[in-house]
């Protein structure tokens, strides 16, 4: 399994692949879209702009495709909004042909109807889709219906469990599985919550459980502690899924890049073991000293 990180600024791209990064994703907003949108609709699920989590200027997209060039680790653009209004549609195939031009190809893409859009434009044959857990795929009908935009990769939504997501492969595409970091208590799929400068996230309002439900510790500082599918790695290589998506856009460089070791450090275990049992009671002695976040992604 290979490890896709996503990344907030230029500068994290050489850090990361260092620390053993195999693949990464970026947000991108074009300066145009800022200056036609008083209000920017959502282009890549982060609607912030005063810290870094995607680049805002072409010139340093250039400077990313010159980066990647050198280094070869491939870059792939996030255009995973649930939806664009149809005003827009003509901007995003501007971008996407800039990204082009530049030496981009790979979209990360949610939108059905900006699919169908770019098949309509021409544009669809030009570039590699993958098909964003934001779309959210609940069954194998709904991935034999994206078979007409011919997606290169099928990245599963949070809430796929281990035995659904083996039911929906086939051996012709690419598979793709959280794994680190950003569990949510909604279906990213219908959350149509921002990711904003002035709103709190909707996912961290206060609300109460009901009394019946356990309490779980939230606060522990160990690997994981926003989510984690650490303990599903064994399962998910065996089932065929090729990379680990470690969600890391917007948080401090310095503990992506351990993020980044400690999921290398638990893919070599993976390697090293011969059985799921023997996998899980490696991590929990290797990885999780500090005792486990219960912040499970997979607990099928």
């Amino acid at each position: 399994m290979k490890i896709t990180v996503g990344m907030g600024s230029i500068d994290e791209y050489i850090p990361y692949v260092e620390a053993g990064a195999d693949e990464v994703f970026i947000g991108y907003v074009p300066p145009y879209l800022l200056h036609q949108y008083e209000n920017l609709p959502s282009v890549n699920r982060r609607e912030v702009l005063y810290s870094n989590v995607q680049i805002g200027a072409r010139s340093e997209l250039q400077i990313l495709a010159k980066m990647v060039k050198k280094v070869a680790v491939p870059v792939s653009i996030t255009l995973n909004s649930l939806y664009y209004p149809v005003s827009m549609l003509p901007f995003l195939k501007q971008m996407i042909l800039e990204c082009i031009e530049d030496g981009f190809d790979t979209f990360i893409i949610a939108d059905v109807h900006l699919l169908s859009y770019l098949k309509k434009e021409g544009i669809l044959p030009k570039i590699k889709v993958h098909i964003s857990g934001e779309l959210g795929e609940m069954n194998s009908f709904v991935l034999q219906y994206l078979e007409e935009y011919e997606p290169e990769r099928i990245i599963f939504h949070r809430k796929v469990s281990l035995s659904n997501m083996e039911k929906m492969m086939k051996k012709n595409l690419e598979y793709e599985a959280f794994v680190l970091n950003e569990n949510c208590h909604f279906h990213g799929g219908y959350c149509q919550g921002l990711h904003c400068d002035g709103l709190h996230h909707m996912c961290l309002v206060p609300y109460k459980m009901e009394k019946e439900v356990q309490e779980v510790e939230t606060s522990i500082d160990c690997l994981g502690k926003s989510g984690c599918g650490i303990c599903a790695l064994y399962k998910l290589s065996k089932m065929g899924i090729q990379y680990g998506k470690l969600v890391s856009r917007g948080n401090f460089m310095e503990e992506t890049i351990e993020d980044i070791m400690e999921l290398k450090r638990a893919l070599r275990l993976v390697k090293e073991s011969n059985s799921e049992e023997e996998y899980v009671k490696k991590v929990k002695k290797e990885l999780f000293e500090k005792g486990c976040s219960m912040q499970c992604y997979y607990r099928d």
